[in-house]
This record gives structure tokens, C-alpha cells and sequence, in this order.
């Protein structure tokens, strides 16, 4: 009864707090979008790519076959991983603008203009402690692979690129969210409430569109990029439209990445050049 009664409170104080979570929401569709800007541009990973390869190598083999074969294969998974990712971004988010909210309304009806000044300043540093609390947590857990570039950079430019890229897209959302929230807001000047704020409903309206569109171009680099990181060719078929010719075998190379297990035991590790090569070479 406890847990059912928390569930009716919950649900009563996100819909009171409407217009904060709408500008939460909109705000996450914005870093969402530079997000994958800055991956389609520049090769910069996401934060859904990084989750997956840090938390791979953890899972025992066993539970990762188990969770291929029910997702139906290798593109299924990854995503899914992905669009669970991003969807629990713009929950996160627009939870935050609903809380930002929380702080900003005054508790007391008879709240002064300091009173109120004093909620807004509480909420700037509630926004402005979830970017810096958002980009920590990125730098601990992702510190190791802030070297990946889908774009081939080097090593430490990969690792800058990395960290600025998610700077700047956590803090477009510590600064759409109030401003979206102005946006949409709207005091009655002749009353100082501890209601819900009142909002104009075309105003609501207008930021829903821009929240749309925001939505359909994530939607868009999302499939573009789904399309270009993917594969349907399960080598069974030689011939058809959409078949191109099998390599020879003198221009065929391949380049894998272990993340099962990416740890390198310097003792075992050996890079060979091997097959049909003018010089074979082989490194330990």
C-alpha cells in the first residue's frame, strides 16, 4: 500500500510540474541532437556507444550469448541499447526540469521578491550541479575509452574531442532548461502563488513543435547512422541486387576489435601481417 500510495504522489507532482518537464524534455532533445552532431561530423562517441563498450567486457559470455540470441542477433542489440539509452536521457532530463521547477515555485503564498530570487538561484544551481555531476560521472566511468574516434583521429585529440563534446552537450542542457522553462512559464503580476505556475498554452504549444523537430532530426542521424554502423550480409547469399561481388582474396583485409575481453596481457600479445602480403611480419 505504501509503494502504491508513493506511486499516486509521484504521478500527482509530475502533473503539477508540466511545464517543468516539458523544458526538461526539450532541453535533452537539444544535447541529444549535438550528441549525434558531434558523431556524425567529427566520429565523437555518445554516451549510449561508451555504455556499451564499457559494460560489455563485464558480462560472462554465457549471458552474453543469451542476450544476443534474444535480442535476434548482434544490430538488434546494439539497438536497442542504444534507443533504451536515449530514451532514459530525455527521462533523466525531463525529470530534472521538473524538479528545477520544484525549486523554483515559492513554497509560501505570501513569498517576498527575495523569497523568489532566492528560487531561482536555487534552481540555476540545481541545473548547473546536474551538468557538472553529469560530466564527472562521464569522466570516471568512460575515462578509458575517450581514445575512440569513429573518425580515425589521434589518440589525444580522440580523448579532448571526447570530453569538450560532452561538455558542451550537457551544458546546452543546463541552458535550455531555464530558458525553455521562461519560455513557457507565465507569473500572474498581481499574485505571488505557491501554485503551480500558470502557462500559456500557445507558448506550450510552440515548444512542443520545437521538441518535435528536435525529435525527427535525432530520429534521422539516428537512422543514418544506425545504417552506416550495421551489417545484413550474413554470407550466405552471392547474388542479387543488393549483393555487391566478393572481394579477391588479394584486396581482402579485416579489422577486429575485441571487447570481450579488450585487456592486453603484454606476454601473450602479438600482432601478425599474414596471408597473401609482399612481407610478413609478426610483433610481440
Amino acid at each position: 500500500m505504501k509503494i502504491k500510495a508513493r506511486l499516486v504522489q509521484f504521478r500527482h507532482w509530475l502533473s503539477v510540474r508540466r511545464v517543468g518537464l516539458l523544458a526538461g524534455l526539450v532541453a535533452a532533445l537539444v544535447m541529444t541532437l549535438i550528441l549525434l552532431v558531434l558523431r556524425t561530423l567529427f566520429g565523437a562517441p555518445t554516451p549510449s556507444e561508451l555504455i556499451a563498450d564499457r559494460t560489455a567486457p563485464f558480462l560472462p559470455l554465457p549471458v552474453f550469448f543469451v542476450m544476443l540470441g534474444a535480442a535476434g542477433g548482434y544490430n538488434n542489440l546494439k539497438g536497442f541499447e542504444v534507443v533504451s539509452t536515449i530514451l532514459g536521457q530525455l527521462a533523466v532530463g525531463a525529470l530534472g526540469g521538473a524538479v528545477y521547477e520544484q525549486l523554483l515555485v515559492p513554497k509560501s503564498a505570501t513569498a517576498s521578491r527575495f523569497g523568489r530570487l532566492v528560487g531561482s538561484v536555487r534552481g540555476g544551481l540545481f541545473v548547473a550541479g546536474m551538468v557538472l555531476a553529469a560530466w564527472v560521472l562521464s569522466l570516471l566511468l568512460f575515462w578509458p575509452l575517450f581514445t575512440t574516434n569513429y573518425d580515425g583521429r589521434a589518440v589525444e585529440a580522440a580523448r579532448f574531442g571526447s570530453m569538450i563534446g560532452l561538455l558542451v552537450a550537457y551544458a546546452s542542457y543546463g541552458i535550455i532548461v531555464p530558458f525553455a522553462y521562461g519560455f513557457v512559464a507565465k507569473r500572474r503580476a498581481e499574485e505571488a502563488s505557491a501554485t503551480p505556475v500558470q502557462a500559456s498554452g500557445r507558448r506550450a504549444f510552440v515548444l512542443g513543435g520545437i521538441g518535435a523537430l528536435l525529435a525527427l532530426g535525432s530520429g534521422a542521424l539516428l537512422a543514418r547512422l544506425y545504417r552506416q554502423a550495421t551489417f545484413f550480409y550474413d554470407g550466405m547469399q552471392y547474388l542479387g541486387p543488393d549483393i555487391q561481388p566478393i572481394t579477391p582474396n588479394d584486396r581482402f583485409y579485416a579489422v577486429t576489435k575485441n571487447i570481450v575481453d579488450p585487456h592486453v596481457m603484454p606476454s601473450q600479445w602479438r600482432l601478425a601481417v599474414d596471408g597473401l602480403v609482399a612481407r610478413h611480419r609478426f610483433t610481440t
